[in-house]
């Protein structure tokens, strides 16, 4: 399988820690509040709406990566080498 985010650049990374980073102060005032199963189905809606934005082709090939990525797997699927950025989240700072 094609590494779907073989066509993003740094500052496609960059946008997308944006955005990341907008969501997580977003739903912080819920976290005490909130059981986490909720706001994980909460977030899979929100997920939902945005993949259906994409093309069919691009949610073909994104589907088995976001399962492998909930799974804790750091590779894409079909795929021997490591992900890269876009994949691994990483240290976060905050």
């Amino acid at each position: 399988m094609a590494d779907p985010f073989a066509h993003y650049k740094d500052i496609d990374f960059e946008q997308m820690k944006r955005v990341e980073d907008a969501i997580i102060k977003a739903i912080l005032p819920f976290k005490d509040s909130t059981d986490p199963l909720l706001a994980v189905l909460a977030l899979v809606r929100v997920t939902r709406v945005f993949l259906r934005n994409g093309t069919k082709d691009a949610q073909r090939g994104l589907l088995p990566v976001l399962f492998a990525y909930l799974e804790g797997r750091t590779q894409i699927p079909g795929d021997l080498n490591e992900a890269g950025k876009l994949w691994t989240p990483g240290p976060r700072g905050n």
